[in-house]
């Protein structure tokens, strides 16, 4: 299972390619993005079999600034409603009207690899560590779980998304 917090204005798996690509050619490499016949970046985690449990939260801020142009963002958009329709993904929003949420300290990611091993990757702004101890991972399980919480559930994540796209 793979968890992630995506509280960041970086590159993400739902991340179309070419929003990638506008914030440079680091930002499109290392994130498995590549562009198939009919153009759409999917990412190849998301047709893996089985497939992996995607799960993120995404802040309503992220989903604003419009990198690339608005067109690229409207793809981010579309893009974004079109994995939440897998089964084995779930994408939820940060409202920026909250106050506070679990995750004002930085992005992280967690990730259950298939081996069993459990690590979580944080990120805040040069600093980037990996951990695989037990008890770091277990509180970043907890502030997860809280983040979920916070943040709008799936459903209310789609209709806030094609809101955006409504009033685009």
């Amino acid at each position: 299972m793979h968890e992630g917090d995506d509280m960041r204005e970086e590159p993400t798996a739902q991340e179309t390619t070419e929003a990638a690509r506008c914030q440079g050619p680091s930002a499109a490499a290392g994130f498995g993005h590549r562009d198939d016949e009919a153009g759409t970046g999917i990412v190849t985690a998301f047709g893996r079999r089985p497939a992996p449990l995607l799960s993120f939260i995404i802040e309503e801020a992220a989903l604003r600034r419009p990198i690339g142009g608005r067109t690229t963002l409207r793809g981010q958009w579309e893009k974004m409603l079109r994995l939440g329709q897998f089964r084995n993904v779930e994408i939820q929003i940060m409202p920026t009207e909250h106050e506070d949420h679990a995750a004002l300290g930085g992005p992280f990611t967690l990730i259950d690899a298939s081996t069993g091993q459990r690590v979580a990757y944080t990120e805040v702004q040069d600093d980037s560590r990996l951990y695989t101890d037990r008890s770091k991972i277990r509180e970043l399980e907890t502030r997860y779980g809280i983040l979920r919480s916070q943040a709008l559930t799936p459903r209310e994540s789609s209709t806030f998304v094609e809101r955006l796209l409504g009033e685009a």
